[in-house]
Parts: C-alpha cells; sequence; structure tokens
C-alpha cells in the first residue's frame, strides 16, 4: 500500500534551509514560519478538509524517488506524525515541534 492511500494522512518533509512541506493526497504547501504549518497539521488532525484552502502548490510536490534523493544527502527529513519530529538540532524540526507541543496541550 502507497503512504498515500492512506485517507487524511500527511507528511511533513523538513528542509535544511529552514523551511517544511506538508503534503496530503490533496494539497502541498511549503512553509517557512513553522506556526503557521502546526495551526495547519492542527487543522488537519480536527478533520479540515485542506481541498478547500489556499496556497495549493502541486508543483512543489516532493515524491518517493525525489526524497529519497534529497534525504541521502541530508537535505530532507520527513514525518508522517507531527508526534515523530524530533529536537533534531534543525531550527525548523524544533520549531515546528515546539508550536505543535503548545497547541495540542
Amino acid at each position: 500500500m502507497s503512504k498515500y492511500e492512506i485517507e487524511n494522512s500527511y507528511e511533513i518533509i523538513f528542509d535544511n534551509g529552514g523551511g517544511a512541506m506538508l503534503q496530503t493526497p490533496e494539497y502541498c504547501h511549503h512553509y517557512s514560519d513553522m506556526k503557521h504549518l502546526a495551526n495547519d497539521v492542527k487543522a488537519l488532525l480536527d478533520g479540515d478538509d485542506p481541498e478547500d484552502w489556499d496556497g495549493d502548490e502541486p508543483e512543489n510536490f516532493v515524491d518517493d524517488e525525489s526524497y529519497r534523493r534529497h534525504a541521502e544527502n541530508g537535505g530532507l527529513k520527513c514525518v508522517t506524525d507531527w508526534e515523530d519530529a524530533r529536537d533534531s538540532g534543525w531550527r525548523n524540526e524544533s520549531e515546528f515541534l515546539c508550536e505543535m507541543t503548545r497547541i495540542m496541550a
């Protein structure tokens, strides 16, 4: 089964430039503000439908092959559950985790 066959699934792909990409089967958007990303992930968890959101960037979708190529070079990290984000030393991942912890409390 493909990771996109699971309804309501999402991925967060952190890049080593400080940004992150939120991807669902219907939506793809790049974030430089981790608070904005955390709010959108919370909306997804609350059942919001991203098909109605502004800012869809399907041309930026990171497929499995592209992800593997960049991840091998240390350029990308992917999580499929916000709780899998770690305080890894990457500022974007740490900020996202902090924001999610705050809004989920």
